[in-house]
């Protein structure tokens, strides 16, 4: 998730650049098409930040190294990111079988 976030960072939030340089493919269990499970997902995060955020606030950001910390401040901007990335990526066409997968991008033919 956090290389999405840096992707889509990257090509400074355009919708267009960022799928130009993803490559999508969902598993059939993968839930994100409709605007409940994309929510479901920033909650995840959201609460994924908030309990390590209650730790830092408890005893100090010193308590995380140079990466964790940098992770940390990822997870707070990836929550309130995640429903608008996923959007995009549920509204692109995409492949839902490994044959599909190695013939949108990744068979060496």
């Amino acid at each position: 998730m956090f290389e999405l976030l840096e992707i889509w960072r990257l090509c400074k939030q355009d919708d267009a650049e960022f799928l130009k340089k993803i490559r999508c493919f969902a598993l059939p269990d993968a839930a994100f098409s409709s605007p409940l499970q994309r929510t479901q997902r920033a909650a995840y995060w959201k609460q994924e930040f908030e309990g390590l955020d209650a730790l830092v606030k408890a005893h100090g950001a010193d308590l995380l190294g140079i990466e964790d910390f940098r992770s940390y401040k990822l997870m707070q901007d990836f929550a309130h990111r995640v429903g608008d990335i996923l959007y995009l990526v549920a509204d692109t066409l995409q492949p839902r079988t490994i044959d599909a997968l190695l013939d949108y991008g990744l068979r060496e033919d």
